[in-house]
């Protein structure tokens, strides 16, 4: 049986916890035990503790990551990295404070998502019933009156009749769609499934490509601060981006220009990873010893950049739909009422 992946928040715990203790000097074995000790959920203090027992039988952390199948691929990856160059300790600062952002950028996803998904649910109910309950009502009284709807409201009540017959079907998909609601709201698995799915189609531009070329920029980040050479700066960087193939084979034309002689911001610009002023500045970080503290800079403005713009498109729909909404319910309304008020105005 498949065993449940620790969810991004609980990374973002254990990586911080992790990389306060070892930095502190405590041993990984000891660490682990004291994470145990301290754990309230039996789950993870069942893990801790196996991972400690392990660690004091002196297996690596990556390799016990690895061994118990809970974490992803890549964060054991990139543990095992900072294994090797030994600053380990960096590495999980860094992966902590990727996890960290991970986490807030996934909760304004998940808002902008359903907030509209909601909406517009919401709104499909509420037409279809005005188009088959509310117009045919009126359409009986007219026809009582010698007269059925015409115009604008007979061809609402001729919808309405089609949409009346669909009726089991829409609810069915109504369903369906509440139904993933639910699930992207309450289960982190299912989420991370379906943005993984959708940074998947997603490229360099737009919100979805800030947040891929933020998580490519973080993977860059953690890998130096595990100290590793260039191109494994790359390959590192690649595992933060495995959900998105075309940002993937960008990485790996920028590994092939690298292997031709070519410069890593020279690669990263050629291939767009990163905008040219961002490949200068990285150009100018090496130079001056400083990459690490520019790559992080730059990691948090593209992860600032995704945020706003989700904060911008979930404020312009929002309002959008309700317009929409409005307008349609209006127009039905209108189309019915007014034969109604000429038939009232020509009695009186």
């Amino acid at each position: 049986m498949k065993k449940k992946l620790v969810s991004n928040e609980d990374m973002t715990y254990i990586c911080s916890e992790l990389s306060f203790l070892l930095h502190a000097g405590v041993s990984t074995g000891d660490s682990l035990h004291i994470m145990s000790d301290d754990e309230n959920r039996k789950e993870y203090g069942r893990l801790f503790g196996v991972m400690a027992e392990k660690a004091d039988n002196g297996q690596p952390l990556d390799a016990i990551m690895e061994e118990e199948g809970v974490f992803p691929k890549y964060a054991s990856n990139l543990v095992s990295a900072g294994t090797e160059t030994g600053r380990l300790a960096e590495c999980l600062k860094s992966l902590a404070a990727y996890y960290r952002r991970r986490v807030s950028i996934e909760e304004q996803l998940r808002t902008a998502i359903l907030h509209p998904v909601f909406l517009l649910v919401v709104m499909i109910v509420i037409i279809t019933v005005l188009m088959t309950k509310v117009v045919p009502v009126f359409n009986n009284v007219y026809l009582q009156m010698g007269q059925g709807l015409t115009g604008i409201g007979g061809t609402l009540f001729r919808i309405g009749q089609i949409l009346d017959s669909a009726v089991p079907f829409l609810t069915m998909i109504l369903f369906v769609i509440l139904f993933l609601l639910v699930m992207f709201s309450i289960s982190n698995s299912f989420r991370e499934k379906m943005l993984d799915t959708w940074y998947g189609v997603s490229d360099i531009r737009g919100v979805l490509g800030k947040i891929n070329r933020a998580k490519f920029s973080y993977g860059m980040h953690i890998s130096i601060s595990s100290g590793l050479h260039i191109e494994d700066i790359l390959i590192i960087s690649k595992l933060l981006v495995y959900s998105s193939p075309k940002m993937i084979k960008r990485i790996e034309r920028s590994l092939e220009d690298i292997d031709s002689g070519i410069s890593l911001s020279e690669s990263l610009s050629n291939n767009k990873l990163l905008s040219a002023a961002d490949c200068r500045l990285i150009e100018a970080g090496y130079r001056s010893g400083n990459i690490g503290i520019v790559i992080e800079q730059i990691a948090k403005r593209l992860a600032d950049e995704a945020q706003r713009d989700l904060s911008n498109w979930v404020a312009s729909i929002e309002p959008t739909l309700v317009m929409i909404t409005s307008t349609v319910i209006g127009t039905i309304l209108l189309a019915v009422m007014i034969p109604l008020i000429n038939i009232m105005s020509a009695l009186g």
